[in-house]
């Protein structure tokens, strides 16, 4: 795995996802990221600012973060820089972020 427990990373945007992999032929609402794939209700954390902290490393290829989204090394950039770490707001839940 490319990154640890602790490491903020920026996500890529929805739209470069999009770009980069496509929605899928079924359902306009995914794209597929073998072996993960991303729900439209995801594209609020895909902003381009996105950074998150990673809390969790699973060996099946995929990190979490402190609100439970799984993230796999396709969708995410890079490591945030301090700047974009500085800008980090805790956030409590899912629920909190998609204003549910």
């Amino acid at each position: 795995m490319k990154y640890k427990v602790g490491d903020c990373v920026k996500i890529k945007t929805w739209k470069e996802l999009e770009e980069e992999f496509g929605l899928d032929s079924r359902n306009r609402e995914v794209i597929n990221c073998y072996p993960h794939c991303f729900i439209k209700q995801q594209e609020e954390s895909l902003s381009g600012d996105r950074v998150v902290r990673i809390r969790v490393v699973h060996n099946f290829g995929y990190y979490v973060e402190d609100i439970q989204w799984y993230w796999n090394e396709k969708v995410i950039e890079r490591l945030a820089s301090e700047e974009e770490i500085g800008m980090l707001s805790p956030v409590e839940n899912r629920f909190e972020l998609l204003d549910l």
